[in-house]
This record gives structure tokens, sequence and C-alpha cells, in this order.
């Protein structure tokens, strides 16, 4: 049997730097799988991993022929983390 591995709601809003009201809200809204386990809720490895690449967005220029990223080192850590990586 594979292990499982995850994260909670707060420990990835806390890693990535966003409010908690936002991963909840995604989970809310199906737009990010969670599972309950007891009274935990966890967001499961391979689940995070999917809905980080759905919802990738590559840099854009910025006016001046720079490109902008979206925080993709810290979130690509943190998925990892979460996973086997």
């Amino acid at each position: 049997m594979q292990e499982l591995q995850g994260i909670r709601p707060r420990e990835l809003a806390r890693r990535l730097g966003f409010p908690p009201s936002t991963i909840y809200r995604r989970i809310r809204n199906g737009e990010l799988p969670a599972v309950r386990f007891g009274r935990a809720l966890v967001i499961l490895a391979d689940d995070l991993e999917n809905f980080l690449k759905a919802n990738r967005q590559e840099g854009q220029e910025d006016g001046r022929g720079r490109r902008r990223s979206y925080g993709g080192g810290k979130v690509e850590a943190v998925s990892k983390e979460v996973g086997n990586g």
C-alpha cells in the first residue's frame, strides 16, 4: 500500500504566504480537492500537484520586455516538500 502524503490547509497557506481563507475557499468551491480524516482536513500531495499544474501561470511581459513570475519557486518548493520530490 502506498503511503499517503499531504498537507493541512493552514500549513499550505502559511508556506505559500496566502491567507488561509484563500485555501479554504478553493476547497469549498471544489477547485482544490481535500479529504477529511476525522476532524482533520488534508490536501493530498497528488491533488496539490495536479491543482498547481492546472493553475500554473507563466510569467507575463511587464511592458518593458521583461518577464514577471508568479512565485513559482515557492509553489514548486512546497509541492516537492509535500510530495515525494
